[in-house]
């Protein structure tokens, strides 16, 4: 299956992203020691976005090594996906909803809402795309799990480029609840 080499591309464009998100959100940081409550959502959605891309483009490498045929290949793969992608789908959404609504300051611009929606929705097509080839509906199998992953990797960049456009919070207004001050004077982020 020679379509399975543009599947290594893929998975290394979301570790790219994931990297390269954790050093824009670390050096966009104004203090050493306190993460701000923002910080820690938009990084954390980073890596929730992006990590999964990479794992996904390799699982049917993996099942094509185990030595399956092509189309239960993507059969396999799709299901593993649409599990997975469904049980990050539902501990991850309302969790970064919560996170968002702690974070006053973080619903004031009009774009967080737009990029709430569409990657809600890139979510849904993605997760729409691995069902139908896991159900074996969709004809062309790796075209559908190809653009899955490409859904995938869009929300990866547009929450990427969130990261890389936003202001950095001022610390007196954005700080992490979770955060105890240390009687030595060190700030511990848990």
């Amino acid at each position: 299956m020679e379509s399975l080499e543009h599947l290594t591309i893929m998975a290394e464009l979301a570790v790219a992203f994931a990297g390269f998100a954790g050093i824009v959100v670390v050096l966009k940081r104004e203090d050493d020691d306190v993460w701000t409550a923002l910080e820690n959502a938009r990084l954390w959605g980073l890596l929730v976005v992006s990590l999964p891309v990479a794992i996904f483009a390799l699982i049917p490498i993996a099942v094509n090594s185990a030595g399956y045929t092509e189309p239960a290949v993507w059969r396999i793969s799709a299901t593993i996906c649409v599990i997975a992608l469904g049980l990050i789908g539902l501990t991850t959404f309302p969790r970064f909803g919560a996170a968002l609504k702690s974070i006053p300051e973080a619903l004031k611009p009009p774009s967080t809402k737009l990029l709430y929606a569409v990657n809600t929705s890139l979510y849904v097509v993605g997760l729409s795309l691995y069902a139908g080839i896991a159900l074996d509906i969709i004809t062309l199998k790796f075209t559908a799990y190809f653009s899955a992953l490409l859904a995938q990797l869009c929300s990866s960049a547009t929450l990427f480029l969130r990261t890389l456009t936003s202001r950095p919070e001022r610390r007196s207004i954005m700080t992490n609840e979770e955060t105890q001050p240390d009687p030595r004077g060190r700030v511990d982020v848990e």
